[in-house]
């Protein structure tokens, strides 16, 4: 039996990964300011429960109150990367933990697919959609 090579990530595809890599460290370094530089202006993030946040300043007061009220730890396997010229989509296996903050109970743990959309109309690549799929 044969072993298939990895393919290699075309550059557009490797800038995608950086910017969900940065993406998924300014999360767990609850770094808001951060996660805004990553966001196109419009961007738009529908959570798993159904639940619709538009934009920077909504998505970044979200943040700020999931902070707030846990700490939140996750690993991420992006499973591919498809770009279409000024657009690109990472699928994502999602496995993550919120534990309340200053409490003794344990984390609530979750896994989930997530798809982020990426744009590049105003210079370099920013997450612009984001879904989860919980189920």
């Amino acid at each position: 039996m044969s072993s298939a090579s990895k393919p290699q990530l075309s550059y557009d595809q490797s800038q995608v990964a950086a910017v969900r890599k940065a993406w998924i460290d300014a999360v767990l370094g609850e770094d808001v300011s951060r996660l805004a530089e990553l966001m196109t202006d419009d961007v738009v993030v529908i959570r798993g429960n159904g639940q619709v946040v538009t934009g920077k300043s909504e998505i970044k007061q979200e943040m700020l109150q999931a902070f707030k009220r846990y700490d939140i730890e996750g690993t991420v396997a992006s499973s591919e990367i498809v770009v279409r010229e000024n657009w690109a989509v990472a699928i994502d296996e999602v496995a993550s933990s919120r534990t309340p903050v200053g409490s003794i109970e344990g984390a609530l743990k979750t896994h989930y697919k997530a798809v982020f959309v990426f744009s590049r109309f105003d210079g370099p690549w920013k997450v612009a959609r984001a879904m989860e799929l919980i189920g």
